[in-house]
């Protein structure tokens, strides 16, 4: 047999292939902080408050059962992977009506999706492990420590992105005036619509980031499976 038919047709380019390993990252964050729970179920109060008002009041508690110790992971879990399925389909779908879009661009838009899930996988975890601390730490500090961590952390991520898709020293290359027939497909410059597209993901026409093409079934399946998940996460959030 040739050593040829032993490996891949289309191997992955090294930005696809980094990307794929790192997308392991946010799981595997939280599924150490399942593995702490686990270690120290003894240690988790029988009821513990989950959910706190304006005012930093105690007005939701969950019990120490798997769905109330576990809850929040499965949930961070589910974010984490819609956000790397786009990040993913940035990378592998995303077109533009006007040609190909640049790479570069693709690339920090997949890498910044990607750093929202570690930030989601973090801030998750920190609430998860909160039964851990008991009343030691109460709802007021969590509400300051938390933006207090993220904040900056999306900062640096805004401006880390800017940074790439501008390098010092660079010159950007005005992008060619729309078609008009590529114009068309566009609803009040918002929404793009066009089945001859076979783009699951298009670059927004005012502002940065993508916007999905309507006309692609899988589009509609992407915004069902992030209206079940936005669902589930105030079924699980509303006090009880």
């Amino acid at each position: 047999m040739a050593t040829s038919a032993l490996l891949p047709a289309n191997p992955l380019p090294p930005a696809r292939r980094s990307f794929r390993w790192a997308s392991l990252g946010p799981f595997l964050i939280l599924a150490a902080t399942a593995s702490l729970l686990h270690a120290n179920w003894l240690l988790i109060p029988a009821r513990f408050p989950v959910h706190w008002d304006l005012q930093g009041q105690v007005n939701g508690w969950a019990t120490r059962n798997f769905w109330g110790v576990y809850g929040m992971l499965l949930l961070a879990a589910l974010f984490c992977a819609l956000d790397l399925f786009l990040g993913w389909a940035t990378l592998h779908w995303a077109g533009h009506p006007r040609g190909a879009a640049s790479p570069a661009r693709r690339r920090n838009a997949a890498w910044a999706l990607l750093a929202c899930s570690y930030l989601l996988a973090l801030a998750f975890s920190f609430v998860a492990l909160l039964p851990l601390r008991g009343a030691s730490l109460s709802a007021a500090n969590a509400l300051v420590i938390v933006p207090t961590v993220l904040i900056p952390c999306a900062a640096a991520i805004a401006v880390l992105v800017a940074w790439q898709s501008h390098p010092a020293g660079a010159h950007p290359r005005s992008s060619p005036p729309p078609e008009p027939h590529h114009q068309a497909h566009w609803v009040a410059g918002v929404v793009y619509y066009n089945p001859d597209d076979p783009s699951i993901l298009v670059p927004k026409q005012f502002g940065f980031g993508y916007t999905l093409n309507f006309a692609h079934p899988l589009s509609w399946w992407l915004l069902g499976a992030t209206g079940a998940a936005i669902t589930v996460a105030m079924l699980l959030s509303s006090p009880h």
